[in-house]
């Protein structure tokens, strides 16, 4: 054979053994890529499980190892935070099919299109276990500054079933029974505090409340507001048969308020007359893109359980652990994005959150839509619910259906009702006593 043509085949085996070697590092390096990319432990994105148009996103491998890296250090952090009062199992509760029949799955850690790289870390506290331990409902109270003294007035129905979590926001309260917070936020920064610490040792029922039970305001409303949710619990058999969800919603029982998807926050006032002070914006906007991305529900069902106004409310802690803890997580992250003083419960965020407890918790019935009349009623009957004027029916679609024949809470003006079913019973509506005669 001629020394070209041995060079030449020489050559050709070369480059047929550098053609197989890239070939096999090629494939080698796509089903990496693959398995990285298909791992759960990357926190893949999920977009829109809820709505069968939309598909899942799949997570940029390197921004999902740094996304583990991240995730990995918070779990050594509360691992180390939990050691002290808080339970110290790490073992958490498997996410369930939601209530409105949308599947479980735990939210995108990054916002669609967005980058976590600004995300606050998590703030753990040492906080004391739930005492008593058998209690069967934990009483969450968001307070800052406010006179507490209606909590034995407001609880006495409870005797001793109830366990009290006081989370003191600041060091303004000087009050013993105080598990001391960070200021931020409004009352969701509590409320999340305690749902994320404690989220695999909650109590059966869980109340929060707002600490300013004292407020005159619109008649006594929050009053009024913590007595209903009261009296869906103040005997052992309604303990025991808690349906999973309770509030007063708007002014009256049953009430119902949309769920204004269009609804953002530019500027806030504290009170009427005061200085208009600019909120710290939410990283998405407006409200139905907010709900979208943080939280796994439908739009449907927010615009048919409409939304919680001055959130005061039980929850059973099979409805908490419908969604996973990491849900939870995020949404306090979202609220540590405005620790600054000047946005001290003035986050854009903290209002969604607060228009987004009912559709995540709330039973869905479609049936429960706002409404105007009793069912049997037409347009142009005079209005359900003890109008204080003469009121029509307008809307023909505002009169309820045979299913949930009743209208309940319609005030006209302020707020629509909800179609209840017939045996409705009692819908307390009242503050006590003790707490309207106490001197202002």
């Amino acid at each position: 054979m001629s020394k070209r043509r041995r060079v030449h085949n020489e050559e050709g085996g070369r480059g047929r053994t550098d053609g197989r070697t890239w070939a096999i590092g090629l494939c080698l390096t796509v089903a990496v890529l693959f398995a990285l990319a298909s791992l759960q432990v990357l926190d893949v994105p999920q977009i829109g499980l809820t709505e069968p148009h939309k598909t899942i996103q799949k997570a940029n491998v390197a921004e999902a190892l740094l996304r583990l890296e991240k995730n990995q250090k918070s779990a050594r952090l509360e691992r180390t935070a939990l050691e002290g009062g808080a339970p110290s199992s790490t073992l958490r509760a498997e996410p369930t099919g939601h209530l409105d029949g949308s599947v479980a799955g735990a939210p995108s850690t990054t916002p669609p299109g967005q980058s976590n790289a600004s995300e606050p870390e998590m703030i753990w506290y040492d906080l004391p276990r739930r005492s008593p331990l058998n209690a069967q409902i934990d009483l969450v109270i968001a307070a800052f500054r406010e006179d507490l003294s209606w909590i034995n007035v407001m609880m006495e129905p409870m005797a001793s079933d109830f366990a009290l979590r006081l989370y003191c926001k600041g060091d303004r309260l000087k009050d013993p029974r105080c598990l001391r917070i960070d200021n931020f936020g409004g009352e969701e920064y509590a409320y999340l505090t305690h749902i994320t610490h404690f989220y695999d040792d909650l109590a059966p029922i869980t109340i929060f409340t707002l600490g300013s039970i004292y407020d005159r305001g619109w008649d006594w409303l929050k009053c009024r507001k913590l007595n209903f949710v009261l009296s869906q619990l103040d005997t052992p058999e309604r303990r025991q048969n808690f349906p999973g969800f309770a509030t007063m919603a708007h002014t009256k029982p049953d009430s119902f308020h949309e769920f204004e998807g269009f609804f953002t926050l530019t500027k806030y006032q504290n009170h009427a007359g005061g200085t208009k002070t600019a909120s710290c914006r939410a990283s998405i906007t407006p409200l139905q893109k907010w709900f979208e991305a943080f939280i796994n529900v439908s739009l449907a069902k927010a615009r048919h359980t409409g939304v919680l106004y001055n959130p005061i409310f039980a929850v059973s802690r099979e409805r908490i652990r419908q969604f996973p803890r990491s849900m939870y997580e995020r949404l306090l992250r979202e609220i540590l994005r405005c620790t600054a003083k000047e946005h001290e419960g003035v986050a854009e965020a903290g209002h969604y959150l607060e228009r987004a407890w009912k559709p995540m918790f709330e039973t869905y019935i479609k049936d429960a839509y706002k409404c105007s009349g009793h069912f049997g009623q037409k347009k142009g009957d005079l209005a359900c619910c003890n109008q204080t004027k003469t009121v029509y029916i307008e809307l023909p679609w505002t009169i309820c259906s045979e299913s949930r024949p009743i209208c309940s809470g319609f005030v006209d003006g302020a707020g629509w009702g909800t179609c209840m079913p017939a045996d409705l019973g009692e819908r307390r509506d009242t503050c006590p006593e003790g707490i309207r005669m106490k001197p202002k």
